[in-house]
């Protein structure tokens, strides 16, 4: 049920859910844990979301996972409590991973947070110097400045690199058919079939 009500973004009953689990001794697990991280996430319940977390670490003895740590951070950062998730990552008794550091950098889009975002952008370059996408978050914060120098210089760091973005696409099924999008544009693609498996 967790699982289903997080997929449809209904945070505050999720987070009920996993209240009535502890009213009536239902263990839960970290996959259930999960489930209520990202749903009360996806709604701005950054106090739920610490709450959940105490929750699965003192009371029920689980091992926070990468995800776990993962979806606290995006909370705090879609919050606009950047030094907070900051803070939180350095706490981690684990190394956050590239997903963790590039959801703090998109968190840090606006002005009074680049000077926590322009570090982190450069040791996730340091880390993966071929992935494009610390470079085009780096950029795109650099444009939201309007220093158009330094998007022109990452953009030219990129090029000397060969390193590429790669345009983002979806799907979708529309009367048996399967069209694609790509960057926004609608690419009708009726030779694509899809029959539901």
């Amino acid at each position: 049920m967790i699982g289903g009500v997080a997929i449809h973004g209904l945070g505050e009953l999720a987070f009920g859910l996993l209240l009535d689990m502890e009213r009536h001794c239902v263990e839960p697990d970290d996959i259930t844990f999960i489930g209520v991280l990202n749903a009360c996430g996806h709604v701005g319940l950054a106090k739920e979301v610490l709450i959940c977390f105490e929750l699965m670490r003192r009371v029920h003895k689980l091992e926070p996972k990468m995800q776990h740590y993962g979806c606290v951070v995006d909370i705090l950062g879609r919050a606009g409590l950047i030094e907070e998730a900051r803070r939180f990552m350095n706490g981690m008794p684990i190394e956050p991973n590239d997903v963790v550091w590039r959801t703090l950098l998109s968190a840090c889009k606006n002005d009074e947070k680049f000077s926590t975002g322009k570090p982190v952008a450069k040791n996730l370059i340091r880390q993966d110097s071929c992935n494009s996408s610390a470079y085009v978050l780096l950029s795109n914060m650099y444009a939201g400045l309007c220093t158009w120098d330094d998007v022109r210089k990452v953009r030219m760091k990129m090029r000397e690199k060969n390193i590429k973005k790669f345009p983002g696409c979806s799907w979708i099924e529309l009367e048996g058919i399967v069209h694609s999008m790509l960057n926004g544009f609608w690419m009708p693609n009726s030779e694509v079939s899809y029959s539901g498996v």
